[in-house]
């Protein structure tokens, strides 16, 4: 087993993967930048200050003056970035994720849609193009047919991709990657009206790869998730069936540790293969809900060279998990980012009938700083099904208390008394089409909250 290990993250994943760290007896070391110097991972006596968590090189010299055995990278930042990988590997540190060449081939789209073709898996229609190749660009368009999004070759998460609708859209889309050091893009089908899917994946270096059920990941606001649930409310058959897909996905890029593969589903049940993520996901922690593991500490043992013990085929998920990301944004306004100090942050307690988790790197009195990502904590929510996991988390939001900024909070009130979500007919549109109505039912949801 790993007995040291270097965290090159922040926030609410940082203070996870120290939780998980002290479980197994492993001594965390920690990074920080100088914006972060209040929060509760830079105050670490083995907490060490870095230019930008951008920084493999500063982050791998840490470990290495340090003989920090593994480095845990979390989420975002350089975790999907093969050459954090293979510095490490170089160094004879172990990376607790995907081994370099498994980034490589799965974390490459053009690599990846090859094998996907060459194994016959269901897929969004896409092309790859050389960035500055217009004429090739148009003949995708023409080829694909609008709306189409664009993606760098190797880029990751949704927080940059802006759906087009004409060719001028699409050219100055692409016109703004070209300062990313990106050769070509990925331009493929915007699929509106979808469930979006992902299967949670664990592999070792064994070559076992097996599947911890499905995600809804469908309510999303600019292709950032607000909402996850474990698992999805697809027909059995079907949720088994994307499994499995994933599974054999997974072995075309000899996937190694945890990882997650992306599937949009349509109306007529058709499903369609996005995209892998090949780290752990801001959303893992419905997935340790309902099968009540630690994922970190699978990553840190299969990363320790432990094989897996579990079987897809008899993995059932119990009970039900639903995760809402609040963000240190005005949902009344646009969704507009705030900052400031927290003046009081109160999480909700445990109560009989359903389980509370409440990741966070906030406390009183902290100053949110501007230059991150808006997510600041984590409420989930267990228990025995969907409809009581719903009303628990209603109950636990009223109970949750973070002032000082404006936050997204109240705004899943409304989604949470929203028909269309109760029934689980939300799809990857929800916002666009309910965000007013779901404003509308949050502002009485609180004026009757006051009243009572």
């Amino acid at each position: 087993m790993i007995e040291s290990l270097l965290i090159a993250n922040r926030g609410e994943i940082a203070l996870r993967i120290e939780k998980t760290c002290i479980k197994l007896g492993i001594k965390p070391y920690f990074v920080f930048e100088s914006a972060d110097t209040e929060l509760p991972h830079a105050k670490k006596k083995d907490a060490f200050q870095i230019s930008s968590y951008m920084s493999a090189e500063e982050i791998i010299s840490i470990a290495k003056k340090n003989s920090i055995e593994a480095i845990h990278p979390g989420y975002g930042f350089i975790s999907e970035q093969p050459k954090f990988s293979k510095l490490s590997e170089e160094e004879g540190i172990e990376f607790v994720g995907p081994s370099s060449q498994t980034m490589e081939k799965l974390g490459d789209k053009q690599k990846m849609l090859m094998n996907v073709s060459f194994a016959n898996l269901p897929r969004i229609p896409g092309k790859m193009v050389d960035i500055n190749d217009e004429k090739a660009i148009l003949d995708a368009a023409d080829e694909l047919f609008f709306p189409l999004i664009v993606k760098g070759r190797e880029s990751g998460g949704g927080r940059q991709i802006k759906v087009n609708q004409t060719k001028e859209e699409l050219l100055k889309s692409i016109s703004r990657l070209e300062n990313e050091e990106i050769s070509e893009v990925f331009i493929s089908k915007f699929m509106t009206n979808v469930k979006h899917i992902e299967v949670q994946l664990l592999g070792d270096k064994k070559g076992k790869i097996i599947a911890l059920s499905n995600r809804d990941c469908s309510i999303q606001r600019r292709f950032q998730k607000l909402v996850e649930e474990a698992p999805s409310s697809l027909p059995i058959a079907l949720q088994k069936e994307i499994e499995y897909t994933a599974i054999r996905a997974a072995y075309l890029g000899d996937y190694l540790n945890a990882g997650t593969i992306e599937f949009l589903v349509d109306q007529q049940s058709n499903y369609y293969f996005m995209e892998v993520n090949p780290r752990l996901q801001v959303e893992h922690t419905v997935t340790e809900e309902v099968f009540g593991v630690d994922l970190v500490e699978w990553q840190i043992r299969i990363a320790s060279g432990e094989e897996i013990q579990m079987e897809s085929d008899l993995l059932k998920p119990k009970g039900h998990a639903i995760q809402i990301r609040i963000n240190a944004e005005d949902p009344f306004n646009d969704f507009s980012g705030t900052t400031g100090k927290i003046t009081s942050c109160i999480p909700p307690s445990e109560s009989k009938g359903y389980k509370t988790r409440f990741d966070t790197f906030v406390y009183s009195g902290i100053t949110i700083p501007a230059i991150y990502d808006s997510m600041i904590a984590k409420l989930i929510i267990y228990a025995k099904n969907r409809d009581i996991a719903i009303k628990s988390m209603l109950e636990a939001i009223k109970h949750t208390q973070i002032e000082g900024i404006k936050t997204t909070l109240p705004f899943f009130e409304g989604i949470l008394h929203h028909p269309i979500f109760l029934e689980a007919n939300h799809k990857t549109n929800y916002l666009n089409l309910y965000t007013d109505d779901l404003l509308k039912l949050s502002t009485l949801c609180s004026f009757t909250l006051q009243k009572s």
